[in-house]
């Protein structure tokens, strides 16, 4: 392994078109505007070479159509991930730093059939292993660990957070906790309460976040209460506009469908006459970020919803969908009784909406301060950072 490149940093993200977790690499990018980072993804994210100049886009290899039809068979699939895992270590071993980022990033596949389960969850903890392994320094910030199922995977990444990581900062306790006994596990708040927002005027605005609900993928069993989560959007919406704001749809992500939900729940506001506005994250964050710095209130189902809607000082009415967004709220003291949980709401009861309206802004300074501490790790070994 070659010696450490102070100034050279492979980048480890979930790169698929998310506002979230773009914020996370554009956070780096500023923050570290001397350092060069390298990052394995497609020609669908070269608009990063255009706004910055500290980014080098390494290509992926080529995916193998199954021969007959268009899906990727499983031996090419197979073949095809450990490909892209061996150019991810090569690229590794030519920075000597690797820096990890990103939100749930520690999540166990669960398949109905438990085999399944175990020969994916090895594979997950195995290429982690080699990836982590195969840099002089590894940093990981702004990630929970889990949901997991069995207790040899929690094991598995003690053990690699022990042997083959120099600093790791979660996001929120319960993660913490899971792993605190050694000094170089640390705990902060969320890296994008940290965000800066462009300066824009505040308007009587309610900005709702909405996925979709209907994406067995993502949202599993909760996909069954799509239908009654629609209806709360739509009658929330109607309070909020008869009590004089204006109302916006907002998607975070289009590969996860956001914009499916947008276009659907814009449709049924339509019908019931709700005048609305519609916005879809397209690469540029600063649009989003200008939208929810502008609103009076954010209705948040994606996590960072919630969580840019505080950084930007919006009253916030968090929609839970996982156990993760509740950690990170119960973390900085957020109150438990405005918070719409969708593993046990009705989708006609709105009386929340009022609510968050009697409630004061939340003052999250400290908490600012606080996530800026998930770059102490890095900032000693780069020798920079604000």
């Amino acid at each position: 392994m070659q010696s450490t490149t102070m100034n050279s940093v492979f980048l480890e993200c979930y790169l698929a078109h998310n506002l979230g977790d773009d914020l996370f690499l554009e956070t780096l990018l500023r923050r570290y505007p001397d350092v060069h980072f390298t990052c394995v993804v497609d020609g669908s994210y070269d608009w990063l070479l255009e706004r910055y100049h500290n980014i080098s886009l390494v290509r992926p290899p080529r995916k193998k159509s199954a021969l007959g039809g268009g899906r990727l068979s499983l031996l090419s699939s197979i073949s095809y991930t450990n490909e892209l895992a061996a150019l991810k270590c090569q690229s590794v071993r030519n920075c000597g730093i690797l820096v990890v980022i990103g939100g749930s990033l520690y999540i166990q596949p669960i398949w109905k059939h438990s085999l399944f389960t175990t020969v994916f969850s090895l594979r997950d903890v195995l290429q982690r292993k080699r990836l982590y392994s195969s840099a002089d320094k590894t940093f990981v910030l702004g990630t929970n660990f889990g949901p997991y199922r069995n207790s040899w995977y929690k094991k598995s990444y003690s053990d690699i957070f022990n042997k083959y990581v120099t600093d790791i900062c979660f996001r929120d306790q319960y993660s913490f906790q899971l792993f605190k006994s050694d000094e170089h596990i640390r705990v902060a708040p969320d890296i994008l309460f940290g965000t800066e927002f462009p300066r824009v005027e505040r308007k009587k605005k309610v900005l709702f976040s909405v996925v979709d609900l209907g994406n067995t993928m993502k949202f599993r069993d909760l996909s069954s209460c799509s239908a009654d989560y629609d209806s709360w959007i739509v009658n929330a919406a109607n309070c909020y506009a008869n009590l004089g704001y204006d109302i916006q749809l907002c998607g975070f992500s289009t590969v996860e469908h956001d914009d499916v939900a947008v276009a659907r729940i814009s449709h049924l506001l339509a019908q019931e006459s709700i005048q609305h506005d519609c916005l879809t994250y397209d690469n540029d964050t600063s649009r989003i970020l200008s939208a929810i710095a502008e609103s009076e209130v954010i209705v948040g189902t994606r996590f960072h919803a919630s969580i840019l809607g505080l950084a930007a000082g919006c009253k916030v009415l968090p929609i839970i969908y996982s156990d993760k967004t509740s950690h990170s709220l119960d973390d900085i003291g957020f109150a438990s009784d405005i918070r719409l949980d969708l593993r046990n709401f009705k989708s006609d009861d709105i009386s929340i909406c009022r609510k968050v309206l009697a409630r004061e802004r939340v003052d999250i300074g400290e908490v600012k301060t606080q996530s800026q501490r998930h770059f102490i790790g890095l900032d000693c070994v780069l020798g920079v950072g604000r």
